[in-house]
Parts: C-alpha cells; sequence; structure tokens
C-alpha cells in the first residue's frame, strides 16, 4: 500500500522532460527555424511562445490548482497573440508578453517547489533545476521586451529590429547577460534597463553556484551510494559464513589425524 501510494505520488509530479524539451525548442529551434525558412519560420517565430506554453502546461499536472491557472494564462497568451497578429493592436502584444511572463513564473516556482521537496535528488530534480535557469532567461527576455514597449530608448543597438525579429533580439541579450558573457552588441541606457540587466546578471550567478551545483553534487552522490549497495549486494561478494555469536571462544581440538589442529566453537 506504502509503495503504491509512493508510485502514484510519483506519477502526479511534474515531468519537466517535456518542459525542458519545450524550451529549448523555443530558445535554439524557433530562431533557427526562422532563418532556414523565412515564410513559415517566421510564422511559426510568431506563435512559439504560445506553443511553447502548450506543451510546457504537461509539468503543471501535479496540481489541479496551478493546472488551471496554467491554462487560463495560456488562454490569454493564445487570444492575445492571435488579436495582435490579425489586428496588430499594442495592447495584444502587451497583453501576450505579460500573459506569457506569468506563466513562466508559475512554471518556475512549480519546478522550485519540486526541487526542494524532501526525498533523494533524482534526474527529474536536476532537469527542473535547468529548466528554471532558461525560464529565468526567458522571462527576463519578456521583461526587457516590455520595458522596450514602454520606453523604445531603453536598450541601443535594437533600434533595426520589429516583432519576433525583436524577441530574438532580447532572448539573445537576456542569455548574454545571464551567463555573463556580455558583449556589448545590444546596450542598457536607461537606469530600469541597467537595474533588470544587473539583477538578471546576479541572479544567474548565485542560481548555477548554489542551487544547480548542490543538486548535481547530491545526485552525484546518490547514484553512487546506490551503486555501492547494489555491488556489496552481489552474490560474490557474500561469504556465506554466519557470525560467531557473542561470547563464544574458539578452541582448538586435536583431529583423528595426527599434528592437524581442528577448530571448534564453544559457546
Amino acid at each position: 500500500m506504502i509503495n503504491e501510494r509512493h508510485a502514484a505520488r510519483r506519477r502526479h509530479r511534474g515531468n519537466f522532460v517535456y518542459l525542458f524539451a519545450a524550451l529549448l525548442v523555443f530558445a535554439v529551434g524557433a530562431p533557427v527555424l526562422e532563418v532556414s525558412l523565412p515564410t513559415l519560420g517566421g510564422l511559426f517565430a510568431e506563435v512559439s511562445l504560445s506553443l511553447t506554453l502548450v506543451i510546457a502546461l504537461w509539468s503543471l499536472r501535479s496540481s489541479r490548482p496551478v493546472f488551471v491557472a496554467g491554462l487560463v494564462l495560456i488562454a490569454v497568451n493564445v487570444l492575445a497573440t492571435v488579436v495582435w497578429l490579425l489586428v496588430g493592436q499594442g495592447v495584444a502584444d502587451v497583453a501576450a508578453h505579460l500573459s506569457g511572463l506569468a506563466f513562466l513564473v508559475l512554471a518556475a516556482a512549480v519546478a522550485l517547489r519540486t526541487i526542494f521537496l524532501p526525498g533523494p535528488v533524482d534526474l527529474n530534480k536536476v532537469t527542473g533545476s535547468l529548466c528554471v535557469y532558461l525560464l529565468i532567461g526567458i522571462a527576463w527576455a519578456e521583461l526587457y521586451q516590455l520595458l522596450h514597449a514602454y520606453d523604445p530608448a531603453s536598450f541601443a543597438g535594437v533600434e533595426q529590429q520589429q516583432g519576433h525579429a525583436l524577441s530574438w533580439r532580447f532572448l539573445y541579450f537576456s542569455f548574454v547577460t545571464l551567463t555573463t558573457l556580455g558583449y556589448g552588441d545590444v546596450l542598457p541606457l536607461t537606469i530600469y534597463a541597467q537595474t533588470l540587466t544587473a539583477m538578471e546578471t546576479v541572479i544567474g550567478q548565485f542560481y548555477l553556484a548554489v542551487l544547480v551545483a548542490v543538486l548535481v553534487s547530491a545526485y552525484l552522490s546518490d547514484t553512487r551510494g546506490d551503486t555501492d549497495a547494489a555491488a556489496s549486494d552481489e552474490p560474490g561478494n557474500r561469504t556465506g559464513i554466519s557470525p560467531m555469536p557473542e561470547g563464544a571462544a574458539l578452541h582448538l581440538q586435536p583431529s583423528a589425524k595426527a599434528g592437524s589442529p581442528a577448530r571448534s566453537r564453544e559457546p
């Protein structure tokens, strides 16, 4: 009964493989597809965030309220994206970015909650920690784009980009900032942009140095411990000799053949 309960709990726990794959497709696959196939790639680029959120929704199925909240945010994001594509209203574009940002924050909170659950560190927790790192980069790209919509003079180096090209530009700048590469082709100019940039740099470094490093180390330690325990239980490593009772004395007795002492145990 207890094993069935644990198995059911594991089934309902978020599986972050789907989320990790969706985030990789959004961050890497969509820009490459846009360049390779300008027509279809451009259309996919416009709805890529919505598609990513739909796929990532599967990772939030561990909790019904969270799942419903994620479903509502995705519905708002898809509706706002469609309105923006058909009508071109700036309000719809802002609503799409805000709903996408809210979903990213929700997904990161669910992933962090799963990471800090009691129990051994498994591969799902390590994958969840990587998802949070990618979510930080994508969420900050959304913040940069919202700030740019509010004040177009916030950044230098993005003047020639519009639409999804602007989104990829900010996504590129976000991950360059998160990893502290800092190429300098995109620069924050206003105090708000500089504050956001500094916050992302600090959070990214603390996250990698503390949380991910600790989780990976604990996962490797647990895996090594399981391997050693399995090796000690192998039949070839068992002697088959029962332990000597407490207080037993070891005596030598003469055997039937002369010169060959025999051992006996006396309680």
